[in-house]
């Protein structure tokens, strides 16, 4: 996968505010980038999040606020053995 083109991609989008209400009306002119793969573009059109944070190579959601959770316990547990 193309994950700078799609990252490209999804931050001009994100910085953008004429592509963002072009997109918002009619992705598909919008998202036919020809460094992205086809299964990047479904994605993009689809605005299939899991699916582009996988090809983004991002964290699922949830699991930074697990990991999160986790350490802070475990930070507690180290105070109260003081």
């Amino acid at each position: 996968m193309s994950v700078t083109a799609l990252r490209d991609f999804v931050l001009e989008v994100a910085t953008d505010s004429d592509l963002a209400m072009r997109f918002a009306v009619d992705p598909s002119p919008c998202s036919n980038g020809s460094r992205r793969t086809d299964a990047e573009k479904t994605a993009v059109l689809a605005r299939d999040s899991p699916r582009l944070r996988v090809a983004l190579g991002a964290p699922r959601l949830g699991a930074m606020t697990a990991n999160n959770g986790q350490a802070q316990e475990e930070e507690e547990e180290e105070g109260q053995d003081v």
